[in-house]
């Protein structure tokens, strides 16, 4: 019975080997059903720019979505975009707090990026 396991098993990956070859040709490729449904959630909510992103690392994206502080992942999208680059540099105008809503924390705390914020309303930074 194991064996049967093993070589479906290769099969099944060399099957999606084939298939995304054939379909890297048109610029698309297979994901899990479960990562679709994932996605689809966030695509509902405004998300559906990172579907642009080609060869989106879409587990690194989703484990991040939960640490992302910005309204809709502008952050999200800045780092798929540049394949989740480390120590870059920012510029955010309206930063409230630095954290709330902020489109840049995630990139400074996890990535190492650094960079300038501005806020207009100083009772928002005072708040915090």
């Amino acid at each position: 019975m194991s064996i049967i396991i093993i070589l479906r098993s290769l099969f099944d990956k060399f099957f999606r080997g084939v298939l995304n070859s054939l379909l890297s040709v048109f610029d698309l490729r297979l994901i899990r059903k479960s990562t679709y449904q994932r996605f689809s959630k966030y695509e509902e909510q405004g998300l559906d720019l990172i579907g642009t992103i080609p060869n989106l690392d879409f587990e690194t994206f989703f484990k991040l979505k939960k640490k992302s502080h910005s309204q809709i992942g502008q952050d999200l999208f800045v780092l798929a975009s540049l394949n989740f680059e480390h120590n870059g540099f920012f510029v955010e105008f309206g930063a409230t707090d630095g954290v709330s809503l902020s489109n840049t924390y995630l990139l400074e705390k996890k990535f190492g990026w650094r960079g300038i914020r501005s806020e207009e309303h100083t009772s928002e930074l005072q708040s915090r």
